[in-house]
């Protein structure tokens, strides 16, 4: 178990901080940053204030899934433990 948790965080970390290219934003959009660029305006810290917001929102989600996996995980172990033991204590 603890050798597939360290396998995924290795991934999870390898594919956080990949570097790479991307010219996925709309015209209007690259045109607002460039002009906001240029004049040294707050629009473009509020521009990079919400890709980091549409950034964490998907990796928050997941970790909350996962955490919320994880802990019902370990209540059903301790469940079955303890019945287990009531178990053979009974017979």
């Amino acid at each position: 178990m603890k050798k597939n948790i360290l396998y995924f965080l290795l991934t999870a970390f390898f594919f956080a901080f990949q570097m790479a290219t991307a010219f996925a934003q709309c015209p209007m959009c690259k045109a607002a940053a460039e002009s906001a660029r240029r004049e040294g305006s707050q629009k473009m810290s509020s521009l990079n204030d919400g890709i980091l917001y549409l950034f964490f929102i998907p990796y928050l989600l997941i970790g909350g899934v996962a955490y919320l996996w994880y802990r019902n995980y370990k209540r059903f172990q301790r469940e079955e433990a303890s019945r287990l033991s009531t178990e053979s204590t009974q017979s």
